[in-house]
């Protein structure tokens, strides 16, 4: 799949949303990034086409995009009338600055009536498997953020806004949960000498009965000087930590990633963030 593609979008009369395949950098996402076109008179060779005029509101990326699920919601400001257009989709960076290919979405627009003297537009999203959650019974969160970051030097507070994958109620963690990688989207963007083990230190521990203790990994904290998302990278489970060359997702291709497991089962993670990180 190339990078600036997408896994799949759905449109209703309030929305158009976009499923992305990577994280994007947020300030990339702007409405002229965003355009939509008519169907019959788009030509991608020439750039050329009807163009419909103001059709999403502003774009408010804390509001309309989440890092977690890589989903951005675009709401109709003016939604055109019931008929083909082309969803032009450019000029976008993920979270380390790769530019991400153009890509085209094609929407049609079905008229439905819901109730009498009523009209709803609206597609028909394409079929999406439900994701399966297993349960083994570990008894708390299958990773958490020890510490949160809220004060930094020269009093500017940095706070995290949002990590993936997400803490919840859930007790197990998928092997393959966010690729291999946690993301951490913080209010500013970090520092690059703050991207050590010394001020992210992850770690894990086997659950069982008795006592178990932490287990550091050293592993890869990756960021972009624009950007607010720092990831840090899981080994793959059949990489030991001692190995000259460690294998990480980072690394692997989308068919490469699927065949290895990165969050091993019956095994906790931690991450703990340093209240000494700065901007």
């Amino acid at each position: 799949m190339p990078l600036g593609d997408y896994q799949w979008f759905e449109a209703t009369r309030d929305y158009v949303r976009i499923k992305f395949v990577n994280t994007l950098n947020i300030d990339t996402l702007i409405n002229s990034n965003f355009r939509l076109f008519k169907d019959a008179n788009y030509n991608l060779e020439i750039d050329a086409g009807e163009e419909v005029s103001d059709p999403f509101k502003d774009i408010i990326q804390s509001r309309d995009y989440s890092s977690i699920s890589r989903i951005l919601t675009l709401w109709w400001d003016n939604p055109p009338p019931a008929g083909d257009y082309i969803l032009d989709v450019s000029n976008l960076r993920s979270f380390v600055g790769t530019i991400l290919d153009d890509f085209q979405i094609s929407i049609t627009w079905k008229l439905e009536s819901a109730t009498p003297g009523d009209t709803m537009l609206g597609i028909i999203p394409p079929d999406r498997t439900p994701s399966e959650v297993e349960d083994y019974s570990i008894k708390s969160p299958g990773w958490t953020v020890e510490e949160t970051v809220d004060t930094t030097t020269e009093g500017t507070a940095i706070t995290i806004l949002d990590v993936a994958p997400p803490i919840s109620t859930h007790h197990y963690l998928d092997p393959q949960a966010n690729e291999g990688r946690i993301d951490i989207l913080f209010s500013s963007p970090i520092a690059m000498n703050y991207l050590t083990s010394k001020y992210f230190a992850l770690s894990r521990k086997p659950v069982k009965k008795g006592l178990a203790q932490w287990e550091a990994l050293e592993t890869p904290i990756i960021s972009d000087v624009t950007s607010s998302i720092i990831s840090v990278y899981l080994p793959a489970a059949e990489a030991s930590l001692d190995s000259a060359t460690p294998i990480y997702s980072y690394g692997l291709s989308d068919e490469e990633v699927a065949t290895h497991e990165f969050f091993l089962e019956q095994y906790k993670y931690r991450l703990i963030v340093s209240k000494a990180i700065g901007i």
